[in-house]
């Protein structure tokens, strides 16, 4: 077609002017074809960029979160490796974790506050009276199918979030069954059995725990024997103060027989009166022994507990036992 213009520019000729001119008519216009390959290299940069963003989202979105994050093996508690990947089982334990936490947190009593640097820590205190064991119970259970997933239990993971769990639970019931004079031979039972359980006795033998649960193994046996049901402490508390009053009116009834000067009465009166400070010293000294021993199996208990399982969502807890028994009739 351009061949044919220069021609007739050149020399008009009509016929070639006509065919010219049909050509032109039936022709499509002509448009330039566009460079694919510049503009996918000019866009390679953002392209580049996206595909970045992408791979560092999925990346931390891969990485171990809560417990499993922190959880160390006991062959490795003191080292900083990398817990093993994440497998859907691995996920669940974790999740369950973080349930176990949030079931602490909720009852959890807020002691106090003190300054780290310039942070204000809140200082946190378990105290079981605030719990119910079901939760925990609950959690053990939905814990137990994992001990024998590979995946899951490998390093002892599971085995680690079931004791926990476990142990928590168990605390709860025997300590405030302790405290209202229930009977708590079975949950102790249940302590006890757990330190034999076959999916749990390799990984605690080899934790850094074991020892502190043999102690508390120890202390757990002796206590049927010294504080059979039937007896609580509020119980004993009030017999307390029913004989301290008995004990101050009977005081005042010898002041007046002295004043009296009847010999006899007051003899009969002090016996009385001695008897009644026998009572009250056996069951103060009883009282004593329940409260030191519920303090000593509080402590026993938490030297069991792994805080990066329990306390994960406090700053601080304390894990001390701060009641102190009351003085004997003689020393007031």
């Amino acid at each position: 077609m351009a061949a044919l213009e220069v021609s007739l520019a050149k020399q008009e000729d009509k016929a070639t002017r006509d065919f010219l001119n049909v050509v032109k008519q039936f022709s499509p216009p002509f448009v330039r074809r566009r460079q694919f390959w510049p503009d996918i290299l000019t866009a390679a940069p953002s392209f580049a960029i996206v595909f970045l963003g992408i791979a560092i989202i999925a990346y931390f979105a891969n990485q171990p979160s809560g417990y499993a994050a922190s959880y160390r093996s006991p062959g490795s508690e003191h080292s900083v490796t990398r817990p093993p990947d994440h497998s859907g089982a691995r996920d669940q334990v974790n999740t369950l974790v973080g349930s176990l936490a949030s079931a602490v947190q909720a009852s959890a009593t807020l002691k106090g506050t003190h300054m780290g640097g310039t942070t204000t820590i809140n200082d946190y205190l378990l105290d079981r009276s605030k719990y119910k064991p079901e939760p925990f119970v609950e959690i053990s259970e939905r814990l137990r199918p994992f001990l024998s997933d590979q995946t899951a239990n490998e390093d002892g993971f599971a085995s680690s979030a079931y004791f926990n769990a476990s142990i928590m639970g168990f605390s709860i019931s025997i300590l405030n069954g302790l405290d209202s004079g229930q009977d708590v031979s079975e949950p102790i039972l249940g302590v006890l059995s757990l330190g034999r359980d076959e999916e749990v006795d390799p990984w605690l033998r080899a934790s850094q725990y074991y020892e502190a649960f043999s102690s508390l193994s120890q202390k757990l046996r002796n206590v049927p024997l010294f504080f059979p049901a039937g007896q609580s402490e509020a119980t004993m508390q009030s017999k307390l103060d029913l004989l301290s009053a008995s004990l101050k009116f009977q005081r005042a009834e010898i002041s007046a027989t002295r004043k009296r000067q009847d010999a006899e009465s007051e003899h009969e009166k002090v016996s009385q009166y001695n008897g009644t400070v026998e009572e009250y010293n056996a069951l103060l000294k009883k009282k004593n022994r329940l409260l030191r021993t519920y303090n000593d199996l509080d402590l026993a208990f938490n030297k069991c507990l792994d805080p990066a399982v329990l306390l994960t969502r406090f700053n601080q807890v304390d894990l001390t036992s701060e009641t102190q028994p009351p003085a004997a009739e003689g020393d007031q």
